[in-house]
């Protein structure tokens, strides 16, 4: 009898992946995500540990993403304070996150590692463990939805998370945080050929505003 497939087993199955994606010839590294930058992030509401809760009209929207242990040395994301995910940040530890620049320059501007970000309805409660650059999350052109950014673990994904994943269409705007799963594998192939080829077509993507979705696929860039 076929045993129902958890989100463990697609966590391994990303693993096995990556780590047979590293071993291919000109390939310097890869990892594992829900989003990749210019494609368009997920969005969520946030706010800081001073905020009280806010009232419909006045919800603050940041991008957001769960990502692997690698992504950050993958996309050469630029620590600025604080740490990156581990391994070790499981679902039976506490709940942890990393926040752009931004994000902690405008709500945490005494310093935000160790802090705490919340959903606002307080159901999602994060210690901040790092702070990196900001990047381009919605394109080279025009404007960006969502003006700060966080990323999650997928070891801290839930099982309900997955259970509830979205096949095929990118998840509604504003929507509750549980509700956005599924995940994208970022391959970052450094080869001069394929960084000329993949960039145009990912800003080519960009400027005509199209978007990846949330089912499973590869990148390369």
């Amino acid at each position: 009898e076929a045993r129902q497939r958890t989100a463990q087993d697609l966590r391994d199955f990303y693993e096995r992946l990556v780590v047979e994606l590293r071993t291919l010839p000109g390939v310097e590294d890869a990892s594992y995500s829900t989003l990749l930058p210019l494609d368009g992030p997920w969005e969520t509401s946030f706010r800081s540990d001073t905020q009280p809760q806010l009232p419909p009209e006045q919800i603050q929207l940041g991008a957001f993403g769960y990502v692997s242990p690698g992504y950050a040395r993958t996309l050469g994301l630029r620590l600025i304070a604080g740490r990156w995910f581990e391994p070790g940040d499981t679902r039976d530890k506490p709940a942890v996150t990393v926040i752009d620049e931004r994000l902690a320059k405008d709500y945490y501007p005494t310093g935000a590692v160790g802090r705490h970000l919340l959903s606002n309805n307080a159901k999602q409660d994060r210690e901040i463990i790092g702070v990196v650059r900001h990047v381009a999350a919605y394109g080279v052109v025009g404007r960006e939805p969502a003006h700060h950014q966080f990323y999650l673990a997928t070891e801290q994904q839930s099982e309900e998370d997955y259970a509830r994943a979205p096949r095929g269409q990118g998840p509604p705007r504003g929507a509750d945080e549980g509700s956005r799963c599924g995940s994208i594998v970022a391959v970052l192939h450094r080869s001069d050929t394929l960084r000329a080829m993949t960039a145009s077509r990912t800003i080519a993507s960009s400027i005509a505003v199209l978007s990846a979705g949330a089912a499973p696929a590869f990148a390369l860039s």
